[in-house]
């Protein structure tokens, strides 16, 4: 165990996590929803602190982000435990158990960083499970990769306080993040309950805006739960009023899991109904994911339409994006490559 640094005192020794915004009250010797942050004493411990459930190297184009570094390879690290409950979870073995561990078997940020340079990795991911759990990991890590001029990412629900946005901030370079929907009954037919979605839209625009992260937004659209016309154009929109019509909004197809197995696979119709909506109140790059498509993927010239990225599967066949620019017409394509990398959070 390790303790934490997000959370405060409360009466009768209890202490309130300030990691996410459940900002679960938590009484003495019992966990939070996450189950990896327990109160002993009245002080707030880390159960899952350098304790790894997965590591790979992947395209950066699978977190996804298709205009953050395209190409690249990013290490990626997923611990236990999750603070959502979605029902169609296709990480459930590590997101909703959190099995014994032993403080003997936690790797140090520095064996992690280690590693990753070793791979001749480009950047280091939190990702597999929620990375707004465990905070105080997520940034000893990033102080650390920041210091070899990796880039950072952060995967997520979008479930972090301003607080924590504020502790990991200074060494995060990307919030990938999910917008699973814009009202409370949405999310609780998704199976996430005691989260406000506009905390989840708050703290994605903070992200942007205080720390300069680059954003990239995705909603999973699941048949019957999320994927009426009025819900994904009030997430197109808001993406569009709040963050920019040239932050990329992936639409990607739900396959059955856990509680949702009863449910088919999204339908291709109604993947490209949502990449119409985002394009009919003017997103510059909405993507088809999860399902090949002919073009869902590729990433065109808001202004010429011209070839910028060609891709298949996360395999890049074209990239003319090094500049960040149109090579045809001179379009700003806001692509964070490594040519633009000085300027893109100033």
């Amino acid at each position: 165990m390790k303790l934490c640094e997000l959370w405060l005192e409360d009466k009768d020794n209890s202490v309130i996590c300030t990691a996410c915004t459940r900002r679960c009250r938590i009484g003495a010797g019992r966990t939070g929803t996450c189950m990896t942050r327990k109160n002993e004493g009245g002080k707030l411990y880390s159960l899952t602190y350098g304790h790894i459930s997965s590591i790979a190297l992947d395209p950066i184009e699978k977190k996804p982000l298709f205009h953050f570094f395209p190409g690249s390879h990013v290490y990626s690290i997923g611990g236990w435990g999750c603070n959502f409950g979605c029902g169609m979870c296709q990480n459930y073995e590590i997101a909703h158990i959190v099995p014994g561990l032993r403080d003997e078997d936690a790797v140090p940020p520095e064996k992690l960083v280690s590693d990753a340079l070793a791979k001749n990795a480009d950047g280091m991911a939190f990702t597999y499970n929620e990375p707004a759990i465990w905070p105080e990991f997520v940034r000893d890590v990033f102080k650390l990769v920041k210091k070899h001029n990796l880039y950072t990412v952060l995967v997520t629900n979008g479930s972090s306080t301003r607080e924590s946005i504020d502790y990991y901030g200074p060494y995060c370079d990307a919030y990938r993040v999910d917008i699973k929907g814009m009202t409370d009954i949405t999310l609780g037919r998704i199976g996430i309950r005691g989260i406000d979605p506009s905390e989840i839209l708050e703290g994605t625009v903070w992200a942007r805006d205080r720390w300069g992260m680059h954003v990239e937004c995705v909603t999973n659209i699941i048949p019957t739960v999320n994927d009426s016309e009025s819900e994904l154009r009030a997430i197109a929109t808001w993406i569009r009023d709040n963050l920019g019509p040239k932050v990329p909004w992936h639409v990607t197809r739900f396959y059955p899991a856990l509680r949702f197995r009863h449910l088919m696979p999204t339908d291709l119709p109604s993947l490209e109904m949502a990449e119409k909506i985002g394009k009919q109140v003017g997103l510059s790059y909405v993507y088809i994911g999860n399902v090949h498509t002919q073009r869902g993927e590729n990433t065109y010239c808001p202004r010429c339409q011209a070839l910028i990225i060609e891709r298949e599967g996360y395999k890049i066949k074209q990239n003319l994006s090094a500049m960040g620019r149109c090579t045809r017409c001179g379009e700003l394509l806001g692509i964070v490559t490594s040519d633009t990398r000085e300027s893109y959070r100033s």
